[in-house]
């Protein structure tokens, strides 16, 4: 999967108390079964929500896969998001165990464990090269400075990160990105259909080769296909700039949570 770069909404105070010290007891020596109490937690949760399993398919971090290979002193040398567990076969060094635990372990425990899930928020929005930043930084000169290096990429970095790196937005800029973004003006309805078009040009594609009225159809619906094709739930720029509203309120609402800035 590509990386991208997320605002996640994330609970500080589950990170702080729990996670945190017990991976620093890890990293500075603890055996491997310190994770085990984590993990288990970890592993109910997914089991309870959908949407959280779903978080981790998306990295290819199948639920209970990291608590079976720990048990069961799996080989983890190289291990990474995408590794079949019928690859591992024996127990290596406490360097491999670490870089694995590092890696998908890590995110395991930080995606169950410390992002929220609230009623109508998806705790994570990206916000890389898209519809939706394009929107926000043609609207603010503000934002546009904040993603080019002013505000986001100079925050606390986390000492363990939720993906490649993560920083702690300041609260003080968390409101001002809210601010800025109830003042944007509302964007295209159609905005944020990228999928939706490519879907259906990868259909027509093949239609447009033929001759006569079906060819010719086709090849007017995939030149139109870019203003008439909503987007899907939740993935049209109004929809992502609502709930990034949403996410950045909820912050700003409850000491315990903050928002994230991570590569992932």
């Amino acid at each position: 999967m590509p990386l991208d770069y997320y605002l996640v909404l994330f609970d500080m105070r589950s990170y702080t108390c729990r996670v945190e010290p017990t991976l620093r007891e890890f990293f500075a020596g603890a055996p491997e079964g310190f994770l085990l109490p984590l993990l288990e937690e970890s592993n109910r949760r997914a089991l309870q929500s959908e949407a959280m399993r779903d978080r981790l398919l998306s990295h290819n971090i199948e639920p209970g896969q990291a608590i079976i290979r720990i048990l069961a002193g799996q080989e983890v040398s190289g291990a990474s998001f995408a590794d079949d567990v019928s690859l591992f076969e024996a127990r290596e060094s406490r360097p491999a165990l670490e870089g694995y635990v590092s890696g998908p372990v890590m995110y395991e425990i930080l995606s169950a464990l410390c992002i929220p899930d609230l009623p109508g928020v998806n705790p994570q929005q990206s916000i890389g090269e898209s519809a939706l930043l394009s929107h926000l930084v043609e609207h603010s000169p503000w934002i546009e400075r904040a993603f080019t290096g002013d505000v986001f990429g100079k925050g606390e970095p986390l000492r363990f990160p939720l993906g490649l790196q993560s920083e702690v937005v300041r609260p003080s800029d968390a409101a001002r990105l809210l601010a800025e973004l109830k003042a944007i003006p509302p964007p295209d309805p159609h905005a944020g259909n990228a999928k939706q078009v490519a879907a259906l040009r990868n259909v027509l594609s093949r239609i447009t080769l033929q001759r006569g009225t079906a060819g010719l159809l086709a090849k007017m619906f995939e030149s139109q296909a870019g203003r008439i094709l909503p987007a899907a739930p939740g993935e049209s720029v109004a929809d992502q700039i609502a709930n990034l509203k949403r996410m950045l309120e909820a912050s700003l609402a409850d000491p315990n949570l903050a928002i994230l800035f991570t590569l992932q």
